[in-house]
């Protein structure tokens, strides 16, 4: 997820001195490439199952942990789909 950021902000960069420019060409490129990075970080980003993985019990979010083992099963199945 890193890259799609790192990618994100050098396109975002580049749309922005694109229209600074006033290139009409380079305009449409950077937004197109801006268009897709952001696509490909919505389809790979988190999912159901990274949530459920920072909210158990030994996950990295310690405020928001289920409050006790059977919601955190139903929460388990409802993310892998069973």
């Amino acid at each position: 997820m890193v890259t799609f950021f790192s990618f994100s902000a050098v396109t975002g960069a580049g749309l922005s001195f694109a229209i600074l420019v006033g290139s009409m060409f380079w305009t449409g490129i950077f937004f197109v490439l801006v268009v897709l990075v952001m696509i490909a970080i919505m389809v790979w980003g988190d999912n159901a199952l990274h949530a459920w993985l920072d909210r158990c019990l030994w996950g990295q979010l310690e405020s928001e942990r289920y409050d006790d083992m059977e919601i955190e099963q139903n929460e388990f199945k409802l993310a892998v789909g069973g």
